[in-house]
């Protein structure tokens, strides 16, 4: 009797250990599904949201006899997506009980000197053929051009804000994409993560046009790849992302 027992306890925790795995499995699932939704809205905001700053830049035609049209577009494009990302944040906190920018402790740790070697050397070789291309001027004054008027230079100057905004559109997804596809390395890891720098870069030349299209392509193409040398750090990755995309 008492060998029966324990034969009966034991499978009483072998059934609680399935079935807490099957929750875990079934919990899994859902944020997954959760987090594609969220991705999905991500690339929405990010591509649609300059067609509803436009016309609340009309109301503002009175400033400058409409010239500042694309002033006002570009600031309230650039408050709106504050909003958006602010409420995204929000929802992955309350629905996943997580923050999506929560760094661990190896994501905070100093890199190792060949990781350095390798950003340095990337970060590099784009800078120069950048460079190349804009007569070896600071792209930021090359956007500026050779002769502006005071309603441009203002808007070359919210253009740095509309800049820093999109960038953290680029970092949101990248840890959205990856929190997706946790767990993944090497090549499969890059290639998932495309799936956030990819489209992102898609709308950014062809919906908000940007200088150097095909050169900055190429920048969306290797922001995967610096995020993981990275360590997947999300501050690092931005600071470093803000470097090449704006100089």
């Amino acid at each position: 009797m008492k060998e029966k027992t324990k034969d009966g306890k034991k499978e009483k925790k072998l059934d609680r250990a399935d079935v807490n795995a099957d929750a875990k499995e079934i919990g899994r699932a859902g944020e997954t599904r959760f987090l594609v939704i969220v991705y999905a809205l991500s690339l929405i905001f990010f591509g649609l949201t300059n067609k509803i700053a436009a016309p609340i830049s009309r109301l503002f035609d009175w400033a400058g006899y409409g010239q500042m049209r694309d002033f006002f577009t570009m600031l309230f494009t650039g408050i709106l997506w504050l909003v958006e990302l602010g409420f995204l944040r929000l929802s992955v906190w309350k629905v996943m009980k997580r923050k999506i920018f929560h760094l661990d402790d190896e994501q905070r740790k100093l890199l190792p000197g060949n990781r350095i070697a390798y950003i340095v050397a990337i970060s590099v070789l784009f800078i120069f053929i950048v460079s190349l291309q804009t007569h070896f001027r600071v792209k930021l004054v090359y956007d500026f051009g050779e002769k502006i008027s005071g309603y441009e230079l203002f808007e070359h100057i919210l253009n740095i804000f509309f800049n820093l905004v999109k960038i953290i559109w680029l970092a949101f997804l990248l840890r959205v994409v990856e929190s997706m596809f946790c767990g993944k390395k090497g090549i499969t890891a890059y290639a998932a993560l495309l799936l956030a720098s990819a489209p992102l870069g898609a709308l950014d030349i062809f919906v908000y046009g940007i200088n150097l299209p095909v050169t900055y392509a190429g920048f969306y193409l290797l922001a995967p790849l610096l995020y993981i040398l990275v360590e997947r750090n999300y501050l690092k990755a931005y600071l470093l992302f803000i470097m090449l995309y704006l100089l």
